[in-house]
């Protein structure tokens, strides 16, 4: 006799979250709930077009080997996923208040309710053993549903279920899910819309989740600290030459989170546009998933909205475009632009990637989005990789930018013993701290002062792994350790050719020019690239590639950019890819000089920790400490400071023996000649800004009421009015841009000190990307003595300059470049000079620099 069950509202309800939970973990992910709260692991996967089969895994010891083994999931697991996402199922209330079952029970029979509702629907299937429905045998759940389609929208698989119950039950008054987020008086909640993709975020981006560890969320989170890279106390709009002083003392996160974004006390943007940096595994999406969490706490209403992107998925639109096609037709509610427009002020975007984009220009143009579109009231966060950031800051000159730190000694302490009491495993973590007590452990209690690699090497030593000696070693013991927990004995087989496969794979992918393409790989093309459907199979299985789309066609990303490093180093045989053997003083022909593009930084480095002769990684050091550019060791700093990051792979090379002396000493001035210069600097800077905006500055009639841009320049001429004749430049040029190639005639046509400051000023306001600009200011530098037009004409440059414009640029500001005195050349013309070329040098490849030095 068929079991009875509610045929209502709530079972309806329930039914229709449990398989929405369901869906999105059949894109190989598996769900980060606490290891201790459940009994198997969900595995979830289409294995039709139309059939979504629901198992689940769980750890079995035999003969002192502990193995994965595929049983099924429990109706108490269902319940807890469903949990887990804050859509708590609902109970039907008890016949009997005053005898009613326990809780549990309670929950099993709603599960239970649920598996009955669907086959009564026809769209579960038991899966059976010998005759028998897996629960009978094995006390787990193994079933199938039989939905609309793989590709389908999760609304869509859903409404086969509500089409199935109009069939076979007939209609019920429900509720519509899109209440939740609209009120009566039909104004959005944006804080449950943006609540509830969150959390669809985040249990997606868990893939190594055993015996309950999280990666530094939740119960095993240690909070970072964070500095902030202020500008040197000068006027300056830009101060791209000089590097950022870093304020000596590190903030705690909470007063970063109430000081920095709710106060608004930081030093450029009042707090409405941040940038968070770091190194590759430094917390930096952490940090981001934490502010989204702090700005959605329940009694923090004021602060507004999070609305997080993944840079990397913008692909060709920009973040308007994005947000109007991609991110809101996904909201529940159909919101479309016209309701997120008017709320944008209270909108946080928090923006994760900056480093995945699509090339420089893709870059410069999110800038410009943020800055100049209907977003730009909105507040923002991003996050960025520290070498690419530094190659490309100017596009985010509004932004402040505050770096994560390493975790303390005391820090990695506490994390671990975080970790392993939350797996209830106390004294494994205490014999890991005993080891890296040890003496000839602290290199490798540097190495995981990051939180990525202190995470991974928990996990390892959980499971009785050894102490590795480099960023390789540890991240080779973990894919190990990954091995031996998802692998069977077929997968295992064929090791050796997944490994191979996979490293090509990752290769072939850093090798990509478009930074989307190398992170964000087509699943046609992976297959392409791999040769085999079933090492793809083996590869998903084991979490180290998943699939992250399937709309319009699949995607596949690695599961952290540092694991695709690695395995690309793992494919490099010869340091001879990275800079040719046989480069003397000039570019080899046909090769890539792989050593001056910053991602390749992290391939480099974990290339250097590989098991490879001692000899080979002493030539790649000792070229890259000798390189000579031939274009006055522009590039050699470059090639220097990656050898001085290498050696912490290869601590064993002695560096003091190779370090040439004389490029030491002009490459890096003497502190006191910086501080020097940096005075002078500011000094100009202070007398440049009381030009522009004296003391005795007052309105004026005239100014207000006119347009014509010769008036403007002759009343500029009076000091009074000298800042009101920019501000009124910059809103004719608004309304008119052609007015500027009107402004550019009259340098041209004057010798007038103040004409050439104002418009060499004005041009760099107004960040117009021009060549014809762009050589106008080297034609005030060329016909003027005056130090303030220089200072205004130089930070101007700075601000306008683009990549294509840099060959032109250099083969003409070279020129002003006094080499016999070096850097330390007392004259800030060159100086300035040496500078900017400096910062293009250092945003252009080897080849096109070579080139322009000597065209």
């Amino acid at each position: 006799m068929a079991r009875k069950y509610g045929k209502n509202k709530t079972t309806l309800n329930n039914v229709l979250k449990l398989v929405k939970a369901l869906l999105p973990l059949a894109d190989d992910k598996e769900i980060a709930v606490p290891g201790d709260k459940l009994k198997a692991t969900f595995c979830v996967e289409w294995v039709k077009e139309d059939e979504l089969l629901v198992s689940g895994k769980v750890q079995e010891t035999r003969r002192n080997r502990t193995q994965t083994v595929e049983k099924g999931i429990t109706k108490k697991d269902l319940w807890t996923l469903v949990e887990y996402l804050g859509e708590a199922l609902e109970l039907s209330p008890p016949k009997d208040e005053k005898n009613k079952p326990p809780e549990a029970d309670r929950k099993d029979n709603a599960i239970q309710d649920i598996l009955d509702c669907l086959k009564d629907l026809d769209i579960l299937v038991e899966e059976t053993i010998k005759g028998k429905p897996t629960v009978k045998t094995h006390g787990f759940w193994k079933f199938s549903l039989k939905l609309k389609h793989q590709t389908a929208e999760i609304k869509d698989n859903l409404k086969v279920i509500e089409e199935r119950w109009q069939i076979k039950i007939g209609s019920i008054a429900t509720k519509t899910s899109d209440e939740t987020f609209r009120s009566k008086n039909k104004f959005l909640n944006w804080r449950e819309i943006c609540s509830q993709k969150l959390a669809e975020k985040k249990f997606t981006t868990k893939v190594f989740q055993r015996y309950g560890a999280e990666l530094q969320l939740d119960k095993n989170y240690v909070r970072l600290a964070i500095v902030e890279q202020k500008l040197p106390k000068s006027l300056s709009r830009n101060q791209q030459e000089e590097k950022e002083e870093e304020k000596p003392i590190p903030i705690a996160e909470e007063c970063f989170f109430e000081e920095v974004l709710r106060q608004g006390k930081s030093q450029i943007s009042q707090g409405r546009k941040i940038a968070i940096i770091g190194e590759p595994g430094s917390g930096k999406t952490t940090r981001l998933q934490k502010i989204a969490d702090w700005i959605l706490k329940p009694d923090q209403e004021d602060l507004g909205f999070p609305i997080w992107i993944d840079l990397a998925d913008l692909k060709n639109q920009n973040i308007c475009q994005y947000l109007e096609n991609e991110w809101l037709p996904k909201c529940k509610g159909e919101v479309k632009l016209s309701d997120l427009e008017p709320q944008i002020s209270q909108a946080w975007l928090l923006l994760d990637g900056v480093d995945e984009m699509s090339h420089t220009q893709r870059m410069e143009q999110l800038a410009k989005d943020l800055s100049s579109s209907w977003v730009q009231d909105a507040r923002v966060v991003v996050t960025c990789r520290v070498n690419v950031w530094e190659a490309d800051k100017n596009a985010f000159s509004g932004f402040d930018v505050f770096r994560n730190l390493p975790f303390k000694p005391e820090q990695v302490t506490d994390y671990i013993r975080r970790w392993f009491a939350g797996i209830g495993d106390a004294a494994t973590g205490e014999s890991l701290e005993a080891e890296l007590a040890q003496s000839e452990n602290s290199r490798l209690k540097e190495l995981i002062q990051n939180p990525l690699r202190l995470w991974m090497l928990c996990q390892i030593w959980q499971t009785g792994g050894g102490l590795p000696e480099t960023q390789a070693g540890l991240y080779g013991q973990f894919v190990d350790w990954v091995y031996d927990w998802k692998a069977d004995e077929e997968i295992l087989d064929q090791r050796e050719a997944i490994d191979t496969a996979l490293a090509r794979l990752a290769l072939v992918a850093m090798e990509q020019k478009d930074e989307v393409s190398r992170s964000r790989l087509r699943e046609s093309w992976v297959l392409k690239v791999l040769g085999s459907r079933p090492i793809f199979e083996a590869v998903k299985k084991l979490g180290l590639l998943n699939r992250v789309e399937r709309f319009p066609e699949a995607i596949c990303v690695f599961y952290h950019a540092t694991f695709q490093e690695y395995f690309a180093a793992l494919a490099v045989d010869d340091w001879d890819y990275f800079l040719p053997r046989n480069h003397v003083n000039f570019p080899v022909a046909g090769k890539e000089y792989r050593i001056f593009e910053p991602q390749w930084k992290q391939v480099i480095l974990l290339w250097l920790g590989r098991d490879i002769a001692d000899e080979e990684k002493e030539g790649f050091i000792e070229k890259l400490v000798n390189f000579d550019d031939g274009c006055e060791n522009f590039y050699w700093k470059q090639a220097y400071l990656l050898a001085e990051a290498g050696i912490e792979e290869f601590p064993k090379f002695d560096f003091d023996k190779v370090l040439p002396i004389d490029k030491l000493s002009s490459a890096f001035p003497n502190p006191f000649e910086t501080i020097h210069w940096a005075r002078r600097k500011n000094k100009l800077w202070l007398e440049l800004y009381n030009w522009l905006y004296p003391s005795s500055c007052m309105p004026s009639e005239e100014l207000k009421n006119t347009s014509d841009i010769d008036t403007i320049l002759k009343l500029a001429k009076n000091e009074k009015f000298r800042h009101l004749a920019i501000e009124k430049m910059k809103e004719i040029y608004i309304n008119n841009p052609d007015c500027i190639y009107y402004l550019n005639e009259q340098i041209y046509r004057s010798y007038d000190k103040d004409i050439y400051c104002l418009i060499a000023w004005f041009i760099g306001e107004i960040q117009t990307p021009k060549l014809e600009l762009i050589k106008t200011l080297i034609y005030v530098l060329e016909n003027s003595q005056d130090i303030l037009v220089h200072s205004a004409t130089f930070e101007s440059l700075y601000l306008i300059i683009k990549k294509h414009f840099f060959v032109e640029i250099i083969s003409i500001i070279k020129k002003y470049i006094k080499f016999e005195s070096g850097y330390s050349s007392d004259c800030y013309f060159h100086r300035y000079s040496y500078g900017l070329v400096r910062y293009m040098a250092s945003n252009i490849n080897y080849l096109d620099f070579y080139q322009a030095w000597y065209s």
